[in-house]
């Protein structure tokens, strides 16, 4: 059952997360017709992917090693068939930077602070979300293609128990992706657990 979608062109940035374990995690629903499987990616904890889907309902599903499987974490729903799927409801987007732009108050502006406006600050997209310094390396010693919105991004990382910091930066020049990484410490050197810097991929 996919439920009623909106029938204008919005889509929503939406997060399909497994966190049971496997090596090969693919997603699929009515989102598609179930005629597809969208592969996730793989950080320390966790799969994950971004889908941009219409606002609306959907039934999904996680295929985990080739085992159809549902996240017993999130929503379900049974269908005509008696199969237990995953539930969804995505929500249309709210009124971003340029709509709160576009209801500025009329008038002349000058150096005197206006009130503050009430309304809650435009949530962090959901893809500034994955980080790349997590990603596995695959059986083939390589690491998946970075998506789009982690390029030229900062990433900071801060460890009081260890006190280190690390940053990183992740760009883009021709077919080549390369993370550069630089790490802080005030106190005695000691290695990091799962902190090892992924220079190139």
């Amino acid at each position: 059952w996919a439920g009623p979608r909106g029938t204008g062109g919005e889509t929503v940035p939406t997060v399909f997360r497994w966190r049971g374990g496997g090596e090969s995690v693919f997603v699929t629903g009515s989102f598609n017709n179930w005629k597809s499987r969208i592969k996730l990616s793989r950080s320390s904890t966790e799969f994950s992917a971004i889908l941009d889907l219409p606002p609306g309902h959907y039934d999904f599903k996680f295929i985990v090693d080739g085992r159809w499987q549902h996240a017993h974490e999130l929503s379900t729903r049974t269908d005509d068939l008696g199969n237990i799927n995953n539930h969804i409801e995505v929500k249309a987007a709210a009124p971003g930077l340029a709509d709160a732009a576009a209801e500025s108050p009329p008038g002349s502006y000058s150096q005197l602070i206006p009130e503050l406006s009430s309304k809650p600050p435009p949530a962090m997209p959901p893809h500034l979300q994955r980080c790349i310094l997590n990603t596995w390396r695959s059986k083939e010693n390589t690491m998946p293609v970075p998506h789009h919105t982690q390029l030229n991004h900062v990433y900071c990382e801060l460890s009081a128990p260890l006190s280190y910091s690390v940053l990183a930066a992740t760009h883009r020049y021709r077919m080549k992706f390369v993370t550069a990484v630089y790490a802080y410490t005030d106190g005695p050197v000691r290695p990091a657990p799962g902190a090892a810097s992924e220079a190139a991929q």
